[in-house]
C-alpha cells in the first residue's frame, strides 16, 4: 500500500494529492463547459472559486511544492491564451478587440492597485505587484474566453 506521507517526510502529503486530484476536477469541469457549448475557462474558474470557499483551499499556500505548482499553472494558462489566438481573427476584429483589451488592463488594474495601496494600506510594491497579476490573468481568461 503507498503512503501518501511517511513518517520521514518522504512520500506525496495530502495537499499535493488533494491539488492533483482539483486539478482532475478542473480538467472534468472544462470538458462539461466545452459540451456545453460554453468557455472552459468559465466553468475552471467557477470551480475554483466554490471549491475554494467551501473546503478553503487557499490555506494550502505555505506549502512550498504547491506555491511552485501554482506558478507553473499561471505559465501554463497564459501559453494557452497565446496558443489560442488567431492574428487573423484578431485583425478582423481590431477595434472592438482593442476596446474590449483597455478594459480588460486598464480597470482591473486601476481597481486593485487602488484598493490594496489607499484602502488596504499595503505596500506600494505589494499593490503594484498584485494589480500585474490580475491584469495577466484578466488578459488571459478575455483571450480564452
Amino acid at each position: 500500500m503507498f503512503l501518501f506521507a511517511t513518517e520521514v517526510g518522504h512520500g506525496l502529503s495530502y495537499e499535493v494529492l488533494g491539488f492533483i486530484i482539483l486539478a482532475l476536477v478542473f480538467v472534468v469541469v472544462g470538458e462539461l463547459f466545452v459540451r456545453l457549448q460554453q468557455p472552459n475557462i468559465v466553468g475552471i474558474m467557477l470551480t475554483a472559486i466554490i471549491l475554494g470557499n467551501i473546503f478553503g483551499l487557499f490555506a494550502w499556500s505555505a506549502n512550498p511544492i504547491l506555491q511552485f505548482l501554482t506558478q507553473i499553472g499561471a505559465i501554463v494558462i497564459l501559453f494557452y491564451a497565446g496558443l489560442e489566438s488567431d492574428l487573423g481573427e484578431l485583425g478582423e476584429n481590431f477595434y472592438s478587440g482593442l476596446k474590449v483589451a483597455v478594459v480588460g488592463v486598464i480597470v482591473p488594474f486601476a481597481l486593485v492597485f487602488s484598493y490594496l495601496y489607499w484602502i488596504s494600506n499595503t505596500s506600494w510594491a505589494v499593490a503594484l505587484l498584485s494589480a500585474n497579476v490580475l491584469v495577466a490573468t484578466s488578459v488571459a481568461v478575455t483571450v480564452a474566453v
